[in-house]
């Protein structure tokens, strides 16, 4: 990573989206981890910020974590530590509005469950997957029901009974 790298990365919008993350999506919550970065938050990015244009920033080492499913199943993840988090956040955030752009097309077309924000800009860069979900029912019924005798389901399950 160098100083080109360390001037791009928009790293006060990869916070809230941290912190959004931590809120919806994350394995393990700490309880006062944002707390404790927002406390001294703008020296704690600055500080990355140059070790990043230093060429001196490294990864540290991460956890890894079972996310209990349904019917005793696992699901593996990682915990990286916020600064790692945040750094991985930045930088595909920067990358975030080329990725949008080449999904548009599935979006509530083929993709509904991880659905992308409309405004590559938000926090929450992922949409509510209950509406997704939803709308995954709607349209396999409608294909049901315009006369395909069958419908395959990847990975998930409907919260309507199949014909």
């Amino acid at each position: 990573m160098d100083r080109q790298l360390a001037n791009i990365l928009d790293f006060d919008l990869a916070w809230r989206r941290t912190q959004s993350d931590q809120s919806h999506h994350a394995f393990v919550r700490h309880p006062f981890e944002c707390e404790l970065v927002d406390s001294d938050r703008a020296n704690w990015i600055a500080a990355i910020r140059a070790q990043i244009h230093a060429g001196e920033f490294r990864t540290g080492a991460h956890l890894l974590v079972d996310a209990l499913k349904p019917n005793g199943a696992i699901r593996p993840g990682s915990y990286l530590r916020p600064r790692d988090r945040l750094v991985f956040t930045a930088l595909l955030g920067s990358a975030f509005p080329y990725i949008q752009s080449a999904l548009a097309w599935a979006q509530d077309r083929v993709d509904f469950s991880y659905r992308l924000a409309a405004n590559p800009d938000t926090p929450r860069w992922i949409r509510d997957s209950m509406g997704g979900w939803r709308r995954f029912d709607t349209e396999t019924l409608r294909h049901l029901e315009s006369g395909f005798t069958c419908c395959s389901l990847t990975s998930l399950a409907t919260t309507k009974t199949s014909r």
